[in-house]
């Protein structure tokens, strides 16, 4: 016989008419009165009444013992029974409540997971009806009607509908520079390979902008090549005479870090650019124009018009082709189309990408139709303005976890794009439009550089890389004709 408690041979043994478990008599009464009445196996209602005490010799019992002195032998083992006895209900309490706890958190955690597949397929459900959403609507060329959809799907609103007037100027536009497009070849004295391979660089200017906090984050050059206008963290925006050596316009105003700068109607007729746009952290786009149509005796820059339709960061700007459109792209999700022609700067057509994701870098297609946007999660989304439906969709960034799509430039001749994300290390992606693919992956020489920007030249015969160096490649080949670490950026 075992005591169900101590699981040893039991001195003064007992039987529970209830379960039928037999115990050591005193470990039992102890328990039932620490424990309301509680069988400690069974948790059945047990009274010191319901113990039959087990006899084991059919003798009459003898007389007890004398009860020993303290100081004894038997005293101490009596002692010890009692300790040991104590021990023996503690480590009963102890098993018993680790096996209820256990069942307890098995059965918590396979809640928590069934919950968790639950949401995950519903998040799943969410986001394929959004995007089924801004497919159809954008296909329409309809937003959702307010007040009728879900609170969160109704900010998933794709566009308005492009007045014709901006299709017409889109559509003439490239259809003229299509025709010319293709008959163009490079011309004689263009630089070759060889001759590329060879540059070195020509003049350093240093930054203008205040020193604290210091820093260019933005930077246009005009038609003559003279004029250069740059952003800083300092949140203005200047305009600097490469002949000169001097500035000649600071353009203040922006109360954040200005993220990108443009010159408009550049010709190089013209002294100064008759307008600047920039762009800010501070959710705001100025439009700048220069007075006396661009007199170098009057070059303070005045703000013509102040944009404020995006809700967020806006972080970049393209010109089209025309000249008098523009687009930009903010971390709200949205991109928006102005029309500058007309008294006022117009908001002519407002984009909003499935899902809302952050837009972080845009440009035009050559022709003008197709205009480029980089998003936060690495995706590249080519949209059909005129149409105001999306294109094509890339994803070698975000499958690469490469970070944000920072800078995208399509080739002049139309056919490729090349694009850089924000990671350490991240190569600069192509991609080539007649087939919808991506047909190559430059690796940077330096692991641990970044790029910044990247830009092809007029020919369409070599690419640009900005960042923490400077590379030239040449198209279709990809081989890295220069580089150079003096860059800081």
């Amino acid at each position: 016989m075992f005591c169900a408690i101590s699981g040893g041979p039991p001195i003064y043994p007992v039987v529970s008419v209830k379960s039928g478990l037999i115990y050591e008599k005193e470990l039992i009464v102890k328990y039932i009165r620490e424990n309301d009445g509680k069988d400690p196996v069974t948790g059945q209602e047990l009274a010191e009444e319901d113990l039959i005490d087990v006899k084991t010799s059919p003798s009459a019992p003898a007389a007890p013992p004398r009860p020993p002195t303290l100081s004894s032998v038997p005293s101490l083992l009596h002692a010890l029974q009692n300790e040991w006895n104590a021990l023996m209900l503690e480590t009963h309490a102890l098993r018993k409540t680790t096996t209820q706890l256990r069942q307890e958190l098995s059965h918590a955690l396979y809640k928590e997971d069934a919950a968790m597949r639950v949401l995950a397929r519903i998040m799943k459900e969410r986001d394929q009806a959004r995007d089924a959403l801004a497919s159809v609507q954008t296909t329409l060329g309809v937003a959702p009607a307010n007040g009728t959809a879900d609170t969160e799907m109704s900010d998933e609103a794709v566009s308005s509908k492009l007045p014709e007037s901006v299709t017409q100027r889109i559509t003439q536009t490239s259809e003229s520079l299509s025709a010319t497009r293709k008959k163009r070849k490079p011309a004689a004295d263009w630089a070759t390979p060889t001759d590329v391979k060879a540059f070195a660089p020509k003049e350093v200017i240093p930054s203008m902008h205040s020193a604290k906090p210091a820093g260019i984050t933005a930077l246009d050059i005009a038609r003559d090549s003279n004029l250069v206008l740059t952003g800083g963290n300092d949140k203005h925006a200047q305009i600097y005479d490469r002949k000169a050596g001097k500035i000649l316009a600071t353009l203040k105003g922006h109360t954040k870090k200005v993220t990108a700068a443009l010159f408009v109607d550049s010709d190089a007729s013209l002294d100064l650019p008759k307008h600047v746009i920039t762009a800010s952290a501070d959710k705001s786009i100025r439009i700048w124009s220069a007075p006396d149509a661009g007199s170098k005796s009057k070059a303070s820059y005045v703000v013509q018009a102040t944009l404020t339709d995006h809700t967020s960061d806006v972080t970049g700007l393209a010109i089209h082709p025309c000249g008098s459109l523009f687009a930009s792209a903010s971390l709200d999700g949205t991109w928006i189309l102005y029309d500058l022609e007309g008294e006022a700067p117009a908001n002519v057509l407002s984009i909003t990408v499935p899902g809302s994701i952050p837009c972080t870098s845009i440009a035009w297609h050559p022709d003008g139709v197709l205009l480029g946007v980089g998003l936060e999660d690495g995706q590249l989304r080519v949209y059909n303005v005129p149409q105001s439906s999306e294109a094509a969709t890339f994803s070698a960034h975000a499958d690469k976890s490469a970070g944000a799509v920072v800078s995208l430039d399509f080739s002049e001749n139309g056919y490729i794009l090349a694009s850089a994300a924000a990671n350490v290390g991240a190569a600069i992606e192509i991609f080539d439009l007649r087939k919808l693919a991506n047909t190559r992956s430059i690796e940077l020489a330096t692991p641990t550089s970044k790029v910044n920007k990247v830009a092809f030249d007029a020919s369409a015969q070599f690419l640009a890389a900005v960042g923490s160096e400077a590379n030239l490649y040449q198209n279709k080949t990809w081989e890295t004709l220069l580089s150079s670490s003096t860059n800081e950026a």
